[in-house]
């Protein structure tokens, strides 16, 4: 027999690879579209907060950011268009125009907004009549001063409506609440795709919520968005019959008052059981950790048997021990209990006829319950053939 030790969460790579969302950085030229600084000026003055040697803080640029969230699906468009102007003087309005460059019937939409920040949303009446995944879209931007006609700011994006997002600059400022870790347990059932996605986030006064985005890159059908406003932790599911095998694109975004994406992080994962490696790391120096385990095999003619008894430490958060017993031979003689917060030690058994002689892989996940959120954090796994003799974890080298 073999033995694998994991402490997933806690082990300095984390539990997957992901890249943190950021747009294309500041600069004038975008793929897809042009932008186009106008009236550009550069604004000086004193600081009250300075001393009275007249040092003088030179502002920034006037600046537009934009994102661009395509959720269109079977064939109707649909779109999120947030934007954040900064550093305008005087500001006055946006006008975000939208146009359908292919179908001259299709009229399109002017938006115009007199805050510096926000979200619209195209077609504001749910259609606008047909179009179709290889149209191209304009979607143009122009920031006003009080009593000017000529723009400050104009930029201009294309897009197809074909669920691909775009966009352009870095939302969020020292208000903004950040994502502090996620991860994804891929827990894929007989009818489809599982997820359980858990997270934490450090909370500022302009936090929203947390919207997460569980895009079907095989069938767009099986697309589908969850939010939730806990905060510091939450936890959301997925789970859509059929979409067992498919490939996902997982987007976690933490959102400000006016529905600005502020951060964000995302997974790649194709729905086959195995998880995608976190971002961050949800386990704190006091985190509840699994001691160790003791596996006691008394198999005999009529089926696998097992004992199991754990032990953990720093159990102050203890939220419960999942124990999965994964029959490697027979998928229909897995099983998985989970004990109560009350036993950071305990006991479990496991018994099921016709299986002796079989492969198990034997796992302790430890779980921390944080801010009313239970999720694990340590974990330990064994491998053991049900034959009658036992195994420990972790194993004795000495």
């Amino acid at each position: 027999m073999t033995e694998d030790t994991r402490r997933d969460a806690g082990s300095g790579s984390n539990r997957g690879v992901v890249s943190r969302r950021r747009f294309l950085a500041g600069g004038l030229l975008l793929i897809g579209g042009s932008s186009q600084l106008v009236a550009s000026e550069t604004l000086a003055r004193f600081s009250d907060t300075e001393t009275a040697s007249g040092a003088v803080r030179v502002e920034r640029e006037p600046n537009l950011d934009y994102q661009i969230t395509d959720n269109t699906q079977y064939g109707s468009v649909d779109y999120q268009v947030a934007y954040q102007v900064e550093w305008v003087s005087d500001f006055d309005r946006i006008e975000i125009q939208v146009e359908n460059l292919d179908k001259s019937y299709i009229s399109g939409e002017t938006f115009t907004r007199a805050n510096t920040e926000g979200v619209v949303s195209y077609p504001s009446s749910g259609s606008d009549g047909g179009a179709e995944s290889s149209d191209t879209y304009r979607f143009t931007f122009r920031v006003y001063r009080s009593g000017s006609t000529d723009p400050v700011i104009r930029k201009v994006a294309t897009d197809n409506p074909d669920g691909a997002d775009t966009g352009e600059g870095d939302f969020g400022n020292g208000n903004s609440s950040e994502l502090e870790w996620a991860f994804v347990e891929d827990t894929p059932d007989n009818s489809g795709a599982s997820y359980d996605l858990y997270y934490q986030v450090v909370e500022r006064d302009e936090f929203s919520n947390v919207r997460i985005r569980f895009k079907d890159t095989t069938e767009n059908w099986g697309t589908r968005t969850r939010t939730s406003e806990n905060a510091p932790n939450g936890h959301v599911t997925y789970s859509v019959d059929g979409t067992g095998g498919h490939s996902f694109d997982i987007a976690v975004e933490v959102l400000n008052q006016n529905g600005l994406v502020v951060d964000s992080t995302e997974f790649t994962d194709v729905a086959d059981g195995s998880d995608p490696e976190a971002y961050g790391d949800p386990v704190e120096p006091d985190s509840p950790k699994l001691d160790s385990f003791v596996v006691t095999d008394n198999t005999d003619g009529a089926g696998a048997k097992y004992s199991l008894s754990y032990q953990t430490a720093d159990a102050d958060r203890f939220g419960g021990a999942k124990i999965t017993f994964e029959n490697a031979d027979n998928s229909w003689a897995t099983e998985t209990t989970t004990t109560g917060q009350n036993q950071p030690d305990g006991t479990v058994s496991y018994s099921t006829g016709g299986t002796n002689g079989d492969r198990y892989e034997i796992t302790v996940e430890v779980l921390e319950t944080r801010n009313g959120v239970t999720f694990p954090v340590d974990s330990g796994t064994l491998e053991d053939v049900a034959d009658g003799s036992g195994a420990t974890w972790p194993e004795d080298t000495s």
